[in-house]
């Protein structure tokens, strides 16, 4: 199995063991996902985890394969309305346990990638406009968040 393979493969692992105690991760656990639907709690985790740039339309007819019977827009939002926010908090905690940080080029920290493709230096040496000396700068890796409601989930883990 590929890494992206294995890193693909832990995280749906860990969406399945969550699966299996839904009162942590639900808004109302009495009611919430409770009858079987087309998007139940394991299917929304992984919808909004895969989703990309499209419209919410063109997303679920991706993730159910352009079936004629996808759930509406409406449907989405009702299932998406029950999960709690402690749920991505715990999928992205329980799944950076399974990988650990190990430094970038012996300095750095990468923390995430968004698929682009960039070149660093391994030192930038650049002249002071003040002062007329050289100066050299380590290169800072920035990382990419493409959704508002991760950037929204990762503000309490991380800052």
């Amino acid at each position: 199995m590929t890494f992206p393979e294995i890193v693909k493969t832990t995280l749906w692992d860990i969406i399945d063991e969550m699966s299996h105690s839904l009162s942590s991760f639900v808004k109302n656990p009495d009611k919430d996902f409770i009858r079987k639907r087309k998007l139940d709690f394991k299917k929304m985790m992984h919808l909004i985890i895969s989703m990309e740039s499209g419209s919410l339309n063109h997303e679920l007819l991706k993730f159910f394969e352009y079936d004629s019977s996808v759930p509406t827009n409406s449907a989405f939002y009702q299932q998406r309305s029950k999960l709690s926010v402690s749920a991505f908090r715990h999928l992205l905690k329980e799944f950076n346990l399974k990988f650990p940080l190990e430094k970038f080029r012996g300095k750095y920290y990468l923390i995430a990638c968004d698929g682009s493709e960039l070149t660093l230096p391994e030192i930038l040496t650049i002249q002071t406009p003040s002062t007329g000396l050289m100066a050299n700068l380590y290169p800072v890796l920035i990382w990419f968040i493409p959704s508002l409601y991760m950037r929204y989930v990762l503000s309490g883990i991380l800052i």
